[in-house]
This record gives structure tokens, sequence and C-alpha cells, in this order.
């Protein structure tokens, strides 16, 4: 097409676009051997723009874009290929160093509670020993009644320092808390205590069962370790039931026997100390302790209000 003297295109007609124009039509010819006549080209001779009319306008998705669009397209997958491989690698980093930072502070907070336990039971335990044992050598001449009573008073000392001390090494080791639940934790350490002394031993849970923070578990179970095992010493009891109760408000641990009545406030004094513990043990987790006994048996019942040991995270 040929346009006239001073027309142009308009810059909206791109390659691609469908027009119509109207003008003279001229045909160029040429001669072929076989074919008298071969028309080769033709051009349209038009006189203004009036004669040009846009049917369709050029399609925007060209060849062109599309080889752009792939280009751009495969250079932000590379990019973002790259970049989540670097966010990997400093998320992984990061990662590792948190764990190991959590490592370190449960080691901490395990050393630091083991000491503290060791100078709440052993070393008060062992200081309380050895001042009997000076008043016992002081005693043993002039009055030898007071000084066997110390000797039994150290005995039951010592007795009550292995068994914490034997207590805390099972905790070293890997304790059942770790392991299992509460309830399942209870029941595997003071069923073989029942079954000792021959006693039927019964267990019930109720409630939704619920993971408190590790410390305040062990206590748990060493008040009803303890509970149990006074009540296999000296209770003959025929009959154990253990029972844990689990409400929104609170946790409530009950030890039961069909044993001996007896007097907490008259317990000898070598056997006073496990009592004594429990005691403690209730006020460091911020419950509370009651022991009745008559002549149907004894129960030890413990209630711990819901705090924020329920909430095994902030341990």
């Amino acid at each position: 097409m040929r346009s006239p003297p001073g027309v142009t295109l308009p810059a909206s007609v791109k390659p691609g676009a469908t027009l119509r124009f109207t003008g003279i039509c001229h045909l160029n010819r040429s001669q072929h051997r076989i074919a008298k006549r071969f028309d080769q080209s033709f051009w349209l001779q038009v006189k203004g723009m009036q004669d040009i009319r846009v049917l369709e306008a050029a399609p925007w998705w060209t060849p062109t874009v599309m080889l752009w669009t792939i280009a751009v397209g495969t250079l932000l997958i590379v990019a973002f290929q790259v970049w989540i491989t670097l966010l990997r690698q400093r998320v992984t980093a990061q990662t590792r160093i948190i764990s190991d930072q959590i490592k370190r502070e449960s080691i901490l907070k395990e050393r630091q509670r083991i000491a503290r336990e060791l100078h709440d039971t052993l070393e008060q335990a062992l200081g309380g020993l050895t001042m009997l044992l000076d008043n016992c050598r002081l005693q043993i001449k002039s009055q030898p009644e007071k000084g066997l009573r110390s000797l039994e008073l150290a005995k039951g000392m010592l007795r009550h320092c292995r068994k914490e001390f034997r207590a805390s090494i099972s905790e070293l080791r890997g304790g059942l808390l770790e392991k299992t639940s509460l309830y399942h934790a209870v029941v595997q350490t003071i069923q073989p205590l029942a079954e000792s002394c021959d006693a039927k031993f019964e267990a019930h849970c109720s409630g939704q069962e619920r993971k408190l923070r590790l410390q305040i578990e062990r206590h748990i179970l060493r008040i009803a370790s303890e509970a149990t095992s006074n009540a296999v010493r000296h209770g003959k009891p025929r009959k154990i039931r253990f029972d844990l109760s689990y409400t929104e408000e609170s946790l409530t641990l009950s030890i039961q026997n069909d044993g001996l009545e007896f007097s907490p406030n008259d317990v000898a004094e070598t056997e006073h100390f496990g009592i004594l513990g429990m005691h403690e043990r209730a006020n460091q987790i911020g419950g509370t302790l009651e022991i009745n006994s008559d002549s149907a048996g004894t129960s030890v019942i413990l209630k711990v209000p819901r705090t924020n040991g329920w909430n095994p995270e902030e341990i």
C-alpha cells in the first residue's frame, strides 16, 4: 500500500490489526514460461485516511510480548527459588541456635531444681542428723535412755534420707513422669507397694487429664508414694484405693486404705519426717494436704488449685 503524499497511518494502527482499504488496485504482472500471465504483486492507492478503516485492532498478546513475559517469569522464579533457599538456610541456622539455647536453659533449670531438692531434703536432714549424733554422744553415758532415743531418731532420719536419695537418683535417670501421664506414673509407683503386703489395689481417674508442670507432678507423685508406703509399713491394710480427679478448678489426689487407725499428731519421731515432708511438698505447690484416720481406715487427700502450673509450656 502506498499512502498519498502527506498521509501517514496513525500510531494506533500496529502490526496485526485488520484494516479495510478503499482505493485503486495496481497489479504488477510478470511473464512465466508456462502460464501466459502471472500476477506477482499488487498495491493500493488511496486518497486519504477516509479510505482506511480499522476493522479490528492489533492484539496485545504478540510473540514479542510472550517472549518478554516468559523471560521475566523465568527470572522471577529463579529469584524466588534462590530466596527460598537462603531463607531455609537462615531458618535452619536460627532453629539450631534456639534449640541449643533451650537445651542449655533446660539443663540449667534441672540443675537448679536438683540443687534445691538436695538442699531442702538431704542437706537439711544430714545437718539435723549431725546434731542428733552430737547430742547422743553427750547423752549416751549420763542419760542412756535419751541417748538410745536419739539413736532411734537418727535411724529414722537416715531411712528418710535414703528414700529421698533414691527418688532423686530415679529422676536423674529419667523418671516415669517423662514417659507417661501423672495417673499412670502414680499407679506404677504405688501398686507394687500395695501388692507387697497382699492388699487389694484399686485405681480410678475422673475428669479430663491435663499435663501439669513437671515439678508439680513430681511433688504429687512423691506424696502419693509416701502415703502408700506409710500405710503398708504401719497400717496393715487389706485394701488400698487411689483416686485422681481433674476439674476446671483443681486437681484432687486421694489415697485411702482400711488399715489400722492412727493419730497424725502422735506419730513416732522416727516416722514423723515422712508426714512432715508430705505437708512441705503440698505447701511448695500451693496445695492443701488433709490426713484423716479412724476405725474404718486412713485417707490422705491432696488438693491442688488451678494455677499457672496447669500449663506445661511455662516450665
